[in-house]
């Protein structure tokens, strides 16, 4: 995890890759991406940065992998405090 801090904002990104990473780290940096993660310095300092914790936190919310099998789904654009996305 590559850490950065500027001022009262600490930002963070996954930089991972090759065939013989652990399974997490591959969908933590396929859901996330190349992009950075804004926290604040003081979120930063009282939390234990660890990517089981961050897997844990995003799978609690997504449905399971088969989940949507047989569904026809379909995209409605949606917006969010100023960003466009897409909702199923």
């Amino acid at each position: 995890i590559e850490v950065l801090r500027r001022d009262a904002d600490v930002f963070f990104k996954l930089q991972a890759d090759g065939d013989d990473l652990p399974q997490e780290m591959g969908m933590f940096s396929t859901l996330v991406g190349d992009r950075w993660i804004k926290t604040s310095a003081d979120q930063a300092a009282q939390m234990d940065i660890s990517l089981e914790e961050i897997m844990s936190d995003l799978e609690e919310d997504m449905p399971a992998a088969d989940a949507f099998d047989g569904k026809d789904l379909k995209a409605e654009e949606v917006e969010l405090e100023g960003r466009k996305y897409l909702k199923y």
